[in-house]
């Protein structure tokens, strides 16, 4: 591999410094981002495509879908102008031109300033409020509008909508919701708050897409080129690329606040406790901020109607270094805070764990279980001594062996992968020896083995999984199911069977054009990986040993819903040999089967699923007053009774801390405490390991 990447680099350096000579064009920042793009998709990829009209086509709907998602903008007129460059993307690439992203960003922005106009009128009179009329809401059954009068007739009803359900809003009294009287009779001073509030937000949103650069244009375009490889292909900017290793790691260098849009301002929603901002202690939750400076005497950046994603920009910082925040507070003062920034350590992003125990009367010994909730395989990459999700799970895993419990629960809910040799570092916690994974690559297959030495817990083991368990959680788990080492209870994962790797597309550059950096970074799909058995994840996901309901079960997820996405194969299963002491699944099966069945939780959460993806069936949405009220009404209430029910959950179990330390603050400890004891599907993995402890250990 790495001669390989090698061979790579020295081929991409000698085709940057020709690029004038080959493709016939000055170099600048766009066109060697395309150029350099193209071929590492071409050199690199799993499954490159050729430079051909079907590219063009499914780069050109991927970037159109980008720009104008929900039809609300671009005209048929428009439509047909852009798709001149519909067959023509492959042409562009190869003459180093941006022609289709030139003309679309003209186009949008004449739009957008069009709407812009189109709704000041609109919004400048009352709607009729009791007409019967209708809106189609799902964009993909919507066409584009044929002119500007279509399109100004769909803003009508859209902000007619908005306007609607921001009246009701405004018009629901104290702890009464809108009485029948109300939707006879429109209140015509909350009715002119409810236009000028959907037109102030409006604007706000409309003076920010046009603020968008012809560069975050070309952004949407070069992230259409890599996903019509496939889905997890993409470009990432330098901000992005930031993000992407803040989330890795788990830690930032900055103030230690969490930050939110309210309105034109970027309001402090939380104070993380032990950051710098925490430590100053002057900065408060509700503070809005006004101004950034970067230092004392430097000159102040405005914040007003900023993004909060271009306002952290200004606020983040390198360690030791001081930023000075203008904040107004609650009470209208309006003073000037500075703070050296330091490491905010996200202890939310990390693995936590928890003891329970089946809080139930006459039961002489009550069972001890180990819970540990991992919500990705973080690790910082540019600190090999770093944390990382391997390193927490051996010490967690060392706590529980002193705690002499009856069996563990790893839950992998949400886990949506990160590093590979974390996933698999973890797998071989679990198990003596052998393989763990299949990747096949272009040239080779190659399988992953168990590295770790001997077996850090040997006692029972449950994983739960939903939907949103992805990538290398999927490897995890489908490697412990293949050696009966564990029972994975939930729903079927996401089904992402790829591996993909970082690329810093700076360290292409060659020496004559390393004034364009930074150029940002490419995560891009070199390997797809298979079971041990030989079966693939792509598609088919981990299909859990016991099914349980799934409270997100209305929300579309998963590979198969994505485009472009990598065919399924099988391979030859590998020789490994299964767990000693598997459990008798039949009969674990069996219990919770029924126990689901009887469980008044679980039946409210499959009702409500059913009713939510009932609905969603519904997009035909109504523009009247009364029926927008009523089925506003009946969502809430229904919403209501479902959480109350939930809240209602008393599934006995006693939650404590295991030895060590958890690391969250005491107060955030005691809310998680309180989730894990209304989680119903824990409560239901407490009670399969009761089983699999009466079955086979």
């Amino acid at each position: 591999m790495r001669r390989y990447f090698f061979r790579l680099f020295c081929g991409l350096i000698v085709i940057l410094s020709l690029a004038s000579i080959t493709f016939g064009w000055a170099v600048n920042r766009s066109q060697v981002l395309t150029s350099l793009t193209w071929r590492i998709l071409q050199e690199w990829h799993y499954s490159p495509r050729g430079l051909d009209d079907q590219f063009s086509q499914d780069t050109f709907a991927l970037y159109l879908e980008s720009l104008d998602p929900d039809k609300r903008f671009f005209t048929k007129a428009d439509l047909e102008k852009l798709q001149e460059y519909e067959q023509a993307i492959d042409d562009e690439i190869q003459e180093g031109s941006s022609r289709l992203v030139e003309l679309s960003s003209s186009l949008l922005s004449k739009r957008i300033q069009e709407v812009q106009a189109m709704a000041g009128e609109i919004l400048a009179e009352p709607f009729d409020y009791f007409s019967d009329e209708d809106l189609e809401i799902d964009a993909k059954k919507r066409d584009y509008t044929n002119d500007t009068g279509e399109l100004r007739e769909l803003w009508r009803k859209m902000l007619k909508y908005q306007t609607i359900l921001t009246y009701l809003d405004l018009a629901a009294t104290g702890e009464e919701e809108v009485g029948r009287a109300n939707l006879e009779v429109i209140d015509k001073e909350k009715e002119a708050q409810a236009r000028e509030k959907v037109a102030k937000n409006l604007r706000s949103i409309l003076e920010r897409l046009l603020e968008d650069s012809r560069e975050e244009a070309f952004h949407r375009y070069l992230n259409a080129v890599t996903k019509s490889f496939d889905p997890h292909t993409t470009y990432l900017t330098p901000e992005k690329k930031e993000d992407f290793d803040i989330e890795m790691r788990g830690t930032l260098e900055g103030i230690g606040a969490l930050l939110q849009e309210e309105g034109e301002y970027i309001k402090i929603v939380e104070i993380i406790p032990g950051g710098a901002a925490w430590r100053q202690g002057e900065l408060k939750p509700g503070d809005l901020i006004l101004q950034v400076a970067q230092g004392e005497g430097e000159e102040a950046v405005d914040l007003y109607n900023m993004r909060v994603t271009e306002a952290v920009r200004y606020i983040r910082g390198k360690k030791g270094t001081e930023v000075r925040l203008t904040v107004k507070k609650p009470d209208g003062q309006i003073v000037t805070i500075p703070i050296i920034r330091d490491i905010v350590v996200l202890e939310e992003s990390y693995a936590r764990q928890a003891l329970l125990s089946p809080a139930r009367t006459g039961e002489e010994t009550a069972k001890r279980f180990g819970y540990i909730y991992l919500p990705s395989f973080y690790r910082d990459f540019a600190d090999l001594d770093g944390r990382s999700a391997a390193m927490d799970l051996r010490k967690i895993l060392e706590q529980i062996n002193g705690e002499e419990v009856d069996g563990v629960i790893l839950d992998l809910r949400n886990n949506g992968g990160g590093s590979l040799d974390d996933a698999l570092k973890i797998a071989g916690f679990f198990i003596h020896s052998g393989p763990l994974l299949q990747a096949k690559g272009r040239e080779k297959t190659n399988a992953f083995w168990d590295s770790e030495k001997g077996v850090i817990y040997n006692g029972p083991l449950l994983v739960l999984v939903n939907s949103f368990t992805a990538s290398g959680a999927e490897i995890l788990a489908a490697a412990l199911q293949d050696y009966d080492r564990a029972v994975i209870a939930g729903n079927r994962t996401f089904g992402k069977g790829s591996i993909q790797t970082i690329l810093d597309l700076d360290h292409f550059l060659p020496l004559d054009l390393r004034g364009l950096k930074p150029l940002g970074s490419m995560k891009l799909t070199i390997q797809q990986f298979y079971r041990v058995t030989g079966e693939p994840i792509q598609y088919h996901g981990v299909v859990p040993d016991i099914t349980l309901p799934d409270p997100y079960g209305y929300i579309e997820a998963g590979e198969r819903t994505l485009k472009h996405t990598l065919p399924e194969e099988r391979l030859a299963s590998l020789n490994y040999s299964k767990w000693e002491t598997p459990a008798d699944l039949r009969m674990v099966q069996t219990k919770s089967s029924r126990r689901v069945a009887v469980n008044k939780s679980f039946q409210q959460i499959n009702e409500y699923v059913e009713k939510v993806n009932k609905e969603r069936l519904e997009t035909r949405q109504s523009l009247h007053l009364a029926k927008i009220h009523r089925q506003q009404q009946k969502r809430k209430n229904e919403l209501k009774q479902f959480e109350e029910a939930q809240a209602s959950v008393e599934i006995f179990l006693e939650v404590s801390t295991l030895t060590g330390d958890n690391a969250l603050p005491e107060e955030k400890l005691r809310e998680w405490y309180d989730q894990i004891r209304k989680d119903v599907i824990i409560g239901e993995a407490v009670q399969i390991l009761e089983d699999l402890l009466a079955a086979s250990y």
